[in-house]
């Protein structure tokens, strides 16, 4: 099934920042092609990789993520 991100929320780690070791991971909302909505955390580092963006359409496999 194909989705068509919708918002992308980058996590805030205040003055602390990420913790040492710690993988960015981002809460990706999406929109299936039969108009349900869903949520994945998605690495913040794939996305810039693939090009993915508000508005992009993804599969979960690229997304390397569970869809929920």
């Amino acid at each position: 099934m194909k989705y068509t991100i919708t918002e992308i929320i980058e996590p805030d780690f205040g003055c602390e920042g990420l913790p040492e070791g710690g993988e960015r991971m981002d809460t990706v909302l999406l929109l299936a092609e039969d108009g349900t909505k869903h949520t994945a955390a998605v690495s913040d580092e794939l996305l810039y990789r693939l090009g993915l963006d508000v508005g992009s359409e993804c599969t979960p496999e690229q997304l390397r993520a569970e869809v929920y």
